[in-house]
């Protein structure tokens, strides 16, 4: 009945202020009343219809289902603030009918520098059945979200199933190291705090933001980056983990707790530039054969494990939220580092706390120990190293290679914005505009068109013809200048490369780091084409940036598709690879150490130019032109001889600007890293400027990176293989060599006259400019 009849109304009220009230309550209803009971039945169908609860944060674990799929993502994952891959963790399972799905991350943007590759993978499940396998997702852009959708078989979205991810960010100039911790024990981020105190700090002070005296430059460093996962479900790619600096697992873990396919993945990534990190060996690593086998190392490959010498630091080091050497400087709260500081009275003595525990790890028996592994390095501890100290952690950053501890120094580069050295790897005399050969055919197209043409019609008194003559010689002319160009670009792909390759004959493996260079008149549909097991980080030229592509990770590769590689434009990419390789060079070893020649039989797919063995410590034996499946007699030959000439090959193949452009970084002004300046260019033509997305000319660059230094340091092969790394020396940074710990055994090195196997992406090219250097273990 009308709520103005009800009985219990009159009761409670007399019959002059009843229907005032009435009305009252009916106002109340349908303006409050309605909208909030409307509201809680909308949030209870939410619940109901939702069958997990919806994660708001980024980052995250995401579960989502459908009636006959169920989806799980995790997209945590620490590092790639400069490229890299960052794994989309998939749990897949169907409870359909058997079908392919395709899983899809893209991010709709308008923004030109928001703009992000679309990855594809498609997967075959059936009924009832569960898969696990990543989405390998490369930062390439600035931007760093996206949404993460799935299609059934017959190619609808599974709406149910959409994601959305907020992935690394671009981590600017002063990015820091990232650590991924895979433990089955609890490690919380407390016992990472001393690490990421060390990790800031080593930062600030590489890159001079904080010097003698305290504070100095701007900008923020980020105060975490670190992951802990449990070793379950881990990637099976070394592509994975191809964006972090530092990984840490414990012995018992990388041995029995991990999936073959796990622990290779692991192994690659370090033989591809990482820094691993394996504790609680419980005994030496020298001692521990299980682990040289895990590593296919040989039995003498003990000797080759050094212990981290810890710097000479003449100032007291005190541990605290920050801790400090000589003088705390802090800044945005970040922990604080003065270097070059006059040492002050100690207020604690040497490898002790505030407290007075001891807390370094050489005066509690786990003092680590590491070797050289091909382009990375592995650490070992007898013990648990975390927490440790602030002081612990920054000696062994700072005994690691100077360019080896953030992603960006490392390789030269970063991949989410432009470079500065794109014009110094061009493929020479391809794509150059022919100056003096159009100066010639335009001459002559201006005296055929011109004097001989009404020479000729005045001749045969048909002058009223020019107005036919005249359109049709520049209609030949341009069509004769257009072929002109086109055959002399061809019709095929052009490359250059310049690679280093690391073999070790006793793992039948190779690691290799290379720079490629591609130009197509008419670049293939199909786009470019990599093995899975290759990290293709692409170089932009300034004020140029990544606009569209797409990555299918379909079957064991990775297409690049839509946009990656475009008709006579210069392509660029730096590659890492690691693959098997079966070939070896096989040496009869010398009867004593004063022998003049040396047997060497060439087992590799590839020709040797120029070949440089040490078999005995400080004794070299050089050849030249070694066919391969051939055998030669090397010549003895000293260090210093053998020095000059990788100079001199290295030199005939080496960086420059094409003829016409002036160097840039003479000429561009530091205005940060979205600054302005610029230079002007003739290649083409016009001006190369310097706005956002330009990486400024004082920043890391390609000529800084792996690849180039191993290139330079066989100039410098009587000492070392330019491998880098900071000291610090009376409270001061300096740079100081090494040689790499398998030149303690024989080993070789040599340049290849054909490609020793690095992948182009592109199944024919001619080779134009390109230098391979290889090392290898005996």
């Amino acid at each position: 009945m009308p709520l103005e009849f009800r009985p219990e109304f009159h009761a409670l009220c007399g019959p002059g202020s009843c229907a005032s009230r009435t009305r009252r309550l009916i106002m109340f209803r349908q303006i409050i009343l309605t909208p909030v009971l409307r509201l809680i039945c909308f949030a209870a169908c939410v619940l109901l219809w939702s069958s997990e609860p919806q994660v708001l944060f980024a980052g995250g674990e995401y579960t989502r289902g459908s009636d006959t799929v169920r989806l799980t993502v995790d997209s945590r994952w620490p590092g790639n603030s400069h490229g890299g891959y960052v794994p989309l963790r998939i749990k897949l399972t169907n409870l359909g009918p058997e079908q392919d799905f395709q899983l899809t991350f893209s991010r709709n943007a308008s923004g030109s520098f928001d703009r992000a590759p679309e990855v594809r993978r498609t997967v075959h499940l059936d009924q009832n059945a569960t898969r696990d396998f990543t989405l390998p997702i490369p930062m390439v852009s600035v931007a760093n979200s996206g949404e993460l959708k799935v299609f059934d078989g017959r190619g609808r979205e599974i709406e149910e199933l959409r994601t959305s991810h907020t992935l690394p960010q671009f981590g600017g100039e002063n990015a820091r190291a990232s650590i991924l911790v895979i433990s089955a024990d609890d490690i919380d981020d407390k016992a990472l705090e001393p690490f990421e105190n060390a990790a800031a700090t080593e930062c600030a002070a590489v890159k001079g933001l904080l010097t003698t005296g305290g504070r100095h430059g701007s900008g923020q460093i980020a105060e975490s980056d670190h992951l802990v996962v449990p070793p379950v479900n881990l990637p099976e790619s070394w592509v994975d983990y191809s964006g972090v600096e530092l990984i840490a697992i414990s012995w018992t873990d990388l041995n029995s707790k991990l999936r073959s396919l796990e622990r290779d993945a692991l192994l690659r990534w370090a033989s591809c530039g990482g820094i691993l990190i394996i504790y609680q060996t419980e005994k030496p690593a020298a001692e521990l054969t299980e682990l040289h086998q895990l590593l296919k190392l040989d039995s003498s490959a003990g000797k080759l494990w050094l212990p981290v010498e810890v710097p000479i630091i003449e100032t007291t080091i005190t541990t605290a939220k920050s801790f400090n050497m000589g003088v705390t400087t802090s800044r945005r709260g970040m922990p604080g580092v003065a270097l070059g500081t006059t040492p002050g009275p100690p207020e604690t003595e040497p490898g002790q706390s505030d407290d007075g525990a001891v807390n370094h790890w050489i005066t509690d028996g786990n003092a680590p120990t590491y070797r050289d592994y091909a382009l990375g390095r592995i650490y070992a501890f007898p013990k648990k190293p975390f927490p440790g100290t602030a002081p612990d952690w920054a000696w062994l950053l700072v005994s690691m290679p100077q360019n080896q501890t953030r992603w960006s120094a490392r390789l030269g580069l970063s991949s989410r914005v432009a470079g500065t050295d794109f014009l110094n790897f061009l493929i020479p005399g391809v794509g150059s505009v022919p100056v003096h050969a159009f100066l010639i055919l335009i001459t002559i197209f201006t005296v055929v068109i011109g004097p001989l043409n009404y020479y000729w019609l005045r001749k045969q008194r048909r002058l009223g013809a020019l107005v036919f003559t005249v359109p049709a010689i520049a209609s030949i002319a341009c069509i004769m200048l257009f072929f002109y160009s086109l055959v002399a670009d061809g019709f095929s792909i052009r490359s250059r490369v310049h690679s280093v390759t690391f073999l070790d004959q006793q793992a039948k493996s190779a690691s290799s780091i290379s720079r490629l260079c591609l130009y197509a008149p008419f670049a293939p549909s199909t786009g470019l084409k990599f093995s899975s097991n290759v990290a293709a980080f692409p170089i932009w030229p300034q004020q140029q940036h990544f606009e569209n592509g797409v990555v299918d990770w379909t079957g064991n590769e990775q297409r690049l598709t839509s946009g990656w590689f475009r008709s006579q434009t210069f392509t660029q990419f730096l590659t890492i690879d690691q693959r098997d390789e079966r070939g070896r060079l096989d040496i009869t070893p010398p009867a004593s150490a004063d022998a003049q020649e040396l047997t060497v039989s060439n087992g590799l797919s590839w020709d040797l130019e120029y070949l440089a063995v040490e078999p005995i410590t400080g004794v070299w034996f050089v050849g030249e032109k070694i066919p391969a499946g051939a055998s030669a007699q090397l010549k003895r030959e000293t260090a210093e001889n053998i020095s000059m000439q990788f100079s001199k090959l290295s030199k005939s193949q080496q960086w420059d600007l094409p003829e016409g452009v002036r160097d840039p970084s003479t000429l561009m002004g530091y205005g940060g890293m979205y600054g302005r300046g610029g230079y002007p260019g003739a290649y083409p033509g016009g001006y190369y400027g310097y706005g956002r997305g330009g990486y400024y000319a004082g920043s890391q660059q390609l000529y800084d990176g792996q690849l180039k230094r191993y290139q330079n340091g066989t100039s410098m092969i009587q000492t070392s293989p330019a491998i880098q790394h900071v000291e610090w020396r009376n409270g001061n940074l300096r740079n100081a060599t090494s040689r790499h710990s398998d030149t303690a055994r024989p080993h070789y090195w040599g340049v290849c006259g054909k490609n020793p196997g690095v992948e182009l992406g592109v199944q024919n090219s001619i080779d134009q400019g390109s230098f391979h250097l290889i090392f290898g273990v005996l």
